[in-house]
């Protein structure tokens, strides 16, 4: 580790504490806030039904991936909301999830709620501390603000989604590398390919960018990390990469063309004539996934690492075909990362505390287009205007003199 990375890391360590006292403290909040939330639900016509049940068959021997196991445990709890044959995501997450497996449904369901909102939160700061500033402290409420009024949380909770998770490991990855620790981000960021719609194209830019870098170690944790994943589905069923292909195009099937992405929107603008929204979409997503990936191959001194990863955010849920609003959590990273900016580079302090809010603003608006129209589409535009925001920091700091990629990379 470099001497000034680590003159750098000792203060941001004490910062790291005091958040994960912070969030010690207000655990029995949340705590009754996760109870509140759950037990308003009907949880076993949630989607974390769904993954707290592929736990459960795990944990007791059996298979996620077996339709009469899977619809025998509706019936047996009740559930009217049957919406897929088998367990829809890759083998390996439902052992991931396990521990959850062991809880009853509704234990499972607060402490997993509970969770999320720790993984969001310390998403959303992460970054603000790894950017040490003395003006840190000042932009503690608007980010919090922010993440209470983020349509795309209070969605991830209410149907216990796994997004919490997948930010939080963005976030972190995005600590380490910044701090130098490439093997140790690459073994974490390569779970995001448990979520296959958004981690493998996630993952596919960011691996471009870390060619173009040579950040080889990076490369090698990804690899081991995924393989060792991979490794443990085909102990449990050899099989289980087909089973969940054909699970995961049948959902895909069934949506396609109405989701907030370039691909929803192009649906939108076709009147979801399947023709024109494939030519259209097409177009969209593959003319801006190809620039994007030139750029981070050819030029990656362009991108520090929290930049590249933050940018592959906004591009990959633009451009993936299943998606839904609640995945949308994953943009609290890139929207911290602006705000970082215009909180180190001296930028007037309204402008950093309310561009979260701002995006609020934009995102309860879409939706409430998305209920007089009954699509939601449209909310698509969201991760383009956090995409335009992130360029536009990335562009400010490579022009600032005293704000380069490096010294975003390695702030003192």
């Amino acid at each position: 580790m470099k001497p000034a990375v680590a003159a750098g890391l000792r203060p941001r360590v004490g910062r790291r504490l005091g958040l994960a006292l912070s969030v010690a403290a207000v655990s029995p909040l949340l705590v009754a806030l996760a109870s509140r939330i759950v037990y308003s639900l009907r949880y076993v016509d949630t989607d974390f039904f769904t993954f707290w049940l592929a736990a459960h068959l795990n944990a007791s021997g059996q298979s996620p991936y077996s339709p009469e196991a899977w619809a025998a445990a509706h019936r047996f709890y009740q559930s009217t909301w049957l919406s897929n044959a088998i367990f829809p995501y890759p083998l390996p997450l439902a052992t991931l999830l396990t521990p959850l497996g062991w809880l009853p449904l509704d234990r499972a369901y607060v402490v997993w709620v509970a969770a999320s909102m720790v993984l969001i939160a310390a998403a959303g700061f992460l970054p603000l501390i790894q950017r040490g500033s003395a003006r840190v402290k000042h932009y503690i409420v608007p980010v919090a603000a922010g993440l209470l009024l983020f349509r795309p949380l209070w969605a991830t909770l209410t149907e216990g989604q796994l997004g919490g998770l997948w930010v939080f490991v963005l976030a972190l990855a995005a600590c380490l590398w910044a701090d130098e620790r490439w093997v140790a981000g690459g073994v974490l960021i390569a779970f995001v390919a448990l979520k296959p719609t958004l981690g493998m194209p996630l993952l596919g830019m960011v691996g471009l960018w870390l060619i173009g870098s040579r950040r080889w170690r990076a490369l090698l944790g990804i690899a081991v990390s995924g393989g060792l994943m991979a490794l443990l589905g085909f102990v449990l069923d050899p099989g289980w990469v087909g089973k969940f292909l054909g699970a995961g195009q049948a959902k895909l099937a069934e949506t396609f063309g109405h989701s907030p992405s370039l691909w929803g929107m192009a649906g939108a603008l076709c009147q979801h004539n399947a023709g024109c929204t494939v030519w259209l979409g097409g177009l969209l997503a593959g003319g801006l996934a190809l620039a994007v990936c030139a750029a981070l191959l050819l030029a990656p001194g362009r991108f520090a690492a929290p930049e590249a990863i933050g940018l592959s955010i906004v591009v990959t849920l633009l451009i993936t075909p299943y998606i839904w609003a609640y995945d949308q959590i994953l943009l609290v990273l890139p929207i911290v990362l602006v705000t970082a900016h215009l909180m180190r580079t001296g930028a007037p302090y309204l402008a950093g505390a309310l561009f979260f809010l701002a995006v609020d603003v934009g995102a309860l608006v879409l939706l409430l287009l998305a209920v007089q129209t009954q699509a939601d589409a449209w909310s698509g535009l969201v991760p383009a205007a956090v995409g335009l925001a992130v360029w536009w920091s990335i562009a400010a700091a490579r022009r600032a003199p005293s704000i380069t990629p490096a010294a975003v990379a390695h702030p003192a």
